[in-house]
């Protein structure tokens, strides 16, 4: 329980992250991997990293990390100095991560290089989910839009995103620019280059910070 608790802390402050909760996380994290390293301060723990060791050891042996998760750079650097310390028999370390993690900018050596990756699918397939993101502090506004020639608009105020049907004006959405914008991945200038958004630019300030979401970490999928 502890470990879970680490983990929902720091997926409450990120975006992507599941939370460890429901069917698929029953089991206790500590019987899927060979091991389980935790940093505990003050008698309370504040970071681990699941492993699996694997076999041999020489140039094919590697060591698995699943999750590195920590509250503070302290517990973190904790971490990486204890998986650093299997070099001696296992010179590689794979890590399942996501999109820039913090733990790759304490990296005193060369970025780490990709070995595979699994791109996932979005759609959007109901515009309230533009609703869901978490409102930036003093940000107003009425965003009409467009998308599948059906019209809506965004009302945001008090800290609220709310829907309702629109009159046809204002910007443009294909489905493929809906879900890049839903996502945070892309501006209101890149999505009209790539003839993703058409229509109104008067408002693409405003979609850009509603849309706005930093660093994306998506460790679990459905």
């Amino acid at each position: 329980e502890a470990v879970r608790a680490v983990h929902e802390r720091w997926a409450a402050g990120m975006d992507g992250p599941l939370s460890h909760t429901g069917a698929l996380f029953r089991d206790p994290p500590t019987l899927r991997v060979s091991g389980v390293t935790v940093a505990e301060r003050d008698g309370t723990i504040v970071g681990y990293v699941t492993w699996d060791r694997g076999r041999g050891y020489g140039d094919g042996a590697e060591l698995r990390v699943w999750e590195l998760v920590a509250d503070d750079v302290d517990a973190l650097r904790s971490l990486m100095t204890t998986m650093a310390s299997f070099a001696a028999v296992t010179p590689s370390i794979l890590v399942r991560t996501s999109g820039v993690p913090a733990w790759q900018l304490l990296l005193r050596t060369v970025h780490p290089t990709p070995v595979s990756s699994a791109p996932y699918a979005l759609a959007v397939l109901d515009p309230v989910a533009l609703t869901y993101p978490r409102v930036p502090p003093g940000l107003e506004g009425w965003l009409p839009f467009v998308v599948d020639d059906v019209a809506h608009a965004i009302e945001i105020a008090d800290g609220e995103a709310l829907l309702h049907d629109g009159d046809g004006s204002g910007r443009t959405f294909t489905r493929s620019g809906l879900a890049l914008a839903f996502a945070g991945a892309q501006t209101s200038a890149t999505l009209r280059a790539l003839g993703h958004l058409g229509g109104d630019a008067t408002d693409d300030a405003t979609w850009d910070a509603l849309c706005s979401r930093g660093p994306v970490t998506v460790h679990d999928y459905f």
